[in-house]
């Protein structure tokens, strides 16, 4: 992650709060762990408003990091985005039931990665020069209407996607994957710390380095 945002030209600002901004002029906002988990309703009507002007929005969650799809869901509904849960926090189901569940999602996207290949990479400016993403413990993205599209398709299920933008003014980008390190992480034959570069800077990441020298 250091080597990544230490080539990118971007000056970083880690914050507890988005009250903490001030005169801050953000290019990009990345939300994930903590800071979706502490998001009040007051930050979430500011985050509306910095996208719809122009700001790129990053939003990282999965259900393996608990209470991360359910926060970043507050945040990604007004731009058509959603990411798939487990179900299992319902107050109706008994416990064999939210045990079922459970085990349900682990079989089906926690037990073995997914490897997408060109296939199933949209062609968009958050994708240049990405062709194979590795992918561990996913959590599926929903586009909930037509304002939203898939960047990354799940290659087990062509109906599911495991990154996906709306672009309101900057690019809001739901990625199901809650930690920096399952992208910056993982290296050759992939092109996952490409692609986090790509949506930092909000499009081609090696045209932004080449601009700064």
């Amino acid at each position: 992650m250091v080597r990544i945002l230490g080539a990118l030209p971007l000056r970083i600002h880690c914050l507890n709060s988005l009250t903490e901004l001030g005169e801050l002029r953000p290019r990009t906002i990345v939300l994930h762990q903590g800071g979706l988990l502490w998001s009040k309703a007051d930050e979430i009507r500011l985050l509306q408003q910095l996208a719809a002007g122009g700001v790129n929005l990053v939003v990282l969650a999965d259900e393996f990091y608990r209470g991360t799809a359910g926060a970043a869901n507050r945040v990604l509904a007004p731009f058509g985005l959603r990411m798939k849960q487990d179900g299992r926090d319902d107050p109706t189901l008994t416990r064999e039931e939210q045990t079922q569940r459970m085990l349900d999602w682990q079989a089906r996207y926690d037990r073995v990665p997914f490897d997408a290949g060109p296939e199933h990479i949209a062609s968009h400016p958050l994708t240049l020069g990405v062709k194979r993403l590795h992918w561990f413990r996913p959590c599926p993205v929903i586009c909930a209407d037509s304002t939203a599209r898939p960047l990354v398709i799940n290659p087990a299920d062509g109906d599911e996607c495991f990154a996906a933008v709306a672009t309101p003014g900057g690019y809001v980008v739901a990625v199901g994957n809650s930690l920096w390190s399952g992208l910056s992480g993982v290296g050759w034959p992939f092109e996952n710390d490409r692609f986090l570069a790509n949506i930092l800077v909000g499009g081609d990441a090696e045209a932004a380095i080449a601009e700064e020298r």
